[in-house]
């Protein structure tokens, strides 16, 4: 089960670091490894493993083999399912503003890094270089990063 979940991590994690160099064709082909490998991952063969494990309970049951963790660990293999098909419209959906182009390409699960930026500095001195802050706000040690 973990090597049906690591596989397409490698194409995932190549993909972020080319999109961070600026590649775009390294990108888009990694990406679409990636989305090709999670859905023969995801959708094929993880369910393969949880009708396994069903088909396998009945026969465990009747010869008093079953564990007491046997029916909920299915049963969250199921919730696991579940989780994997909302990501895979997450990923359809970013498949589908590649392909036809609308709007930007970031992460559709997050608003973005900007908006905490802006809030992280509190105002800046138009006449100095260098930003003022207040203490209590920014970063976390009280820093504010210059733009």
């Amino acid at each position: 089960m973990f090597a049906l979940h690591d596989a397409a991590d490698i194409f995932l994690n190549a993909a972020k670091l080319s999109h961070y160099i600026k590649q775009k064709r390294l990108c888009d082909f990694l990406f679409i490894a990636f989305t090709l490998c999670w859905v023969l991952t995801r959708l094929v063969l993880f369910p393969r493993v949880i009708v396994s494990c069903l088909a396998e309970l009945p026969g465990r049951l009747d010869r008093g083999w079953a564990l007491h963790g046997d029916i909920s660990s299915i049963t969250f293999l199921c919730f696991l399912q579940v989780i994997h098909l909302y990501w895979t419209v997450l990923i359809a959906r970013m498949v589908w503003r590649s392909l036809f182009g609308e709007g930007n390409k970031e992460d559709i699960r997050s608003d973005g890094e900007e908006e905490e930026e802006e809030k992280d500095i509190a105002f800046t001195d138009e006449t100095v270089s260098k930003p003022v802050f207040v203490p209590g706000e920014g970063t976390s040690n009280n820093h504010v990063k210059a733009n």
